[in-house]
């Protein structure tokens, strides 16, 4: 297993704004609207000039926008 990294779920794991805006589907405007108004995580300082965002983090950001969505689906069977 020479030059593979090993990545454990269970790790902290920081990712670079491009594979947040292909995780989440939202432009980097939008992704940074979000974390001005608190409804999008934070990123993480990691150099002078550089931050990444939580993996864990955002990847819960993404399940809450499913319940959302099955929540209201939901809703809309009860009522009809």
């Amino acid at each position: 297993m020479q030059g593979e990294a090993i990545i454990r779920e269970d790790e902290p794991q920081l990712v670079r704004l491009p594979i947040v805006l292909q995780l989440v589907g939202l432009s980097r405007a939008e992704v940074y609207r979000r974390v001005k108004d608190g409804s999008f995580p934070s990123p993480v300082q990691i150099g002078e000039r550089a931050v990444a965002f939580n993996l864990q983090e955002v990847r819960s950001w993404v399940r809450a926008r499913l319940v959302e969505r099955a929540v209201k689906r939901q809703d809309v069977v009860e009522r009809t």
